[in-house]
Order: structure tokens, then sequence, then C-alpha cells
């Protein structure tokens, strides 16, 4: 795997009296079990979904994969809530397995909120129902806390 920190256009930050410059990680594979035990995971959006709802479910086309979820959940009033997401789930695990791929899901290790994940839990969940150890992301943060998710044990 190769990693390609690249420098941002964002200001720097002061840790411990230390000025840090952020950076964008360009697209990396991060491990489930590496980003689980951080302090930047707290669980993921779409865990409640589960395989059989995602196995039973028609998938979401490849065009409404395309639209942001909340858009399409507006124009969609056929189905719940639980199978409107595992739809879009099952539309995702579908491009994996046919070889399209999807985008990279962001994370954002500058943030001290609930959650450092701001776009992605839909394709956390159709990696996690694949069974893959990893899941693609571009990480922003300082360097030394992408060094901790992705290289220290």
């Amino acid at each position: 795997m190769n990693f390609l920190p690249v420098q941002s256009s964002l200001p720097p930050y002061a840790i411990d009296g230390n000025e840090q410059e952020p950076n964008w990680l360009c697209y990396s594979w991060i491990s489930f079990e590496k980003f689980l035990s951080s302090q930047w995971c707290c669980g993921f959006a779409y865990d409640w979904v589960t395989d059989e709802d995602i196995s039973k479910a028609a998938p979401a086309s490849t065009v409404e994969l395309a639209q942001d979820w909340q858009d399409v959940w507006e124009e969609d009033g056929n189905n719940t809530w639980q199978e409107f997401h595992a739809a879009r789930i099952k539309g995702l695990v579908n491009l994996l397995c046919d070889g399209t791929g999807v985008k990279p899901v962001d994370l954002d290790l500058l943030n001290d909120s609930l959650s450092s994940i701001p776009d992605g839990h839909h394709r956390i969940r159709a990696f996690q129902f694949l069974k893959s150890p990893v899941f693609p992301a571009y990480a922003q943060g300082l360097t030394d806390e992408i060094d901790k998710v992705l290289y220290r044990e």
C-alpha cells in the first residue's frame, strides 16, 4: 500500500504549543481494526442495518447512489427507513462486487465531534458486509494523528 501525504492549504494548528501543519492523506486503505480501536471511532451510523436486511434488499440504482441520500429519501415514499438504507448499502455492495468501486470515505482527524466520518457511512457498511478488513479513505488531519491511525501499533 502506498500512502501519499500531501500538504494542504489549511492553517496550522497548535497542539501543546507546537504548531503543526494539517495534511491530507490522498487515498489510502485503512484497517477497520486499527480505526475501531482509535480515539477517532465511536461506531458507524448504519451498524443497525443487518447483513440479512442487506441480503434481502433490492439494490438502489446507480443514479440514486450518485445522489446525496437525503435527497433520494425525500423522494422515496415506498420504503421504510431500514429498507431504504439496506437498499443503498446493497447497491454499493453490487458496485464493489462488479469491480466498479466506490469513492473513498472521508475521515476528519481534525474534528473533535462525535463522528470523524463526515461522508461515507453507507460505504463503510458495504465494506463490513463484504467482510473486508480495510476500507478506502481520504484522511484529513495532523500528520501525527494520521500516523497513529495508519502505522502505529
